[in-house]
């Protein structure tokens, strides 16, 4: 996070879901600006860009590309593939791992803005981040 402290950024909720989702900026490899939505999964020890999301922006080359094996709900083993990615939350910048996955969640708009990714606990809590339900917003917290 840029060593930069004290974030503080609202989040959206779909109505009957309580998953928050916050609006990031990413850049593709000609630096045109994007927006969207990440989903705070504070159950999942993962990042992840939902697939059709990361062929859009064209935005990774070869190079930048690896690829682990991941265990998934029922505990069933799949490849992905991992990738840096470049985001802007707020006023910080962050460049984190991110698995790509074939779900097609980047379908799924709120407002104008399609859900492209999710981001997990061992994100939140590498950067000190904590969630705050009753006032919407994601913060970034000495006590984690």
């Amino acid at each position: 996070m840029n060593g930069q402290k004290n974030m503080s950024v609202d989040f959206y909720r779909v109505e009957n879901d309580l998953a928050p989702l916050v609006e990031v900026n990413y850049w593709d490899r000609e630096n045109h600006e994007y927006k969207g939505l990440l989903l705070l999964d504070t159950g999942s020890n993962i990042n992840a860009l939902f697939g059709k999301m990361a062929d859009e922006i064209e935005r990774f080359e070869e190079g930048d590309i690896s690829s682990e094996e991941v265990l998934g709900i029922g505990e069933r083993s799949q490849r992905m593939e991992r990738i840096c990615f470049s985001f802007k939350m707020g006023d910080y910048v962050f460049n984190e791992p991110f698995l790509l996955t074939t779900e097609q969640m980047d379908d799924y708009m709120v407002g104008d803005m399609p859900i492209i990714g999710i981001v997990g606990n061992v994100f939140m809590q590498r950067h000190g981040l904590a969630i705050v339900y009753a006032t919407h917003s994601v913060y970034t917290s000495e006590v984690l």
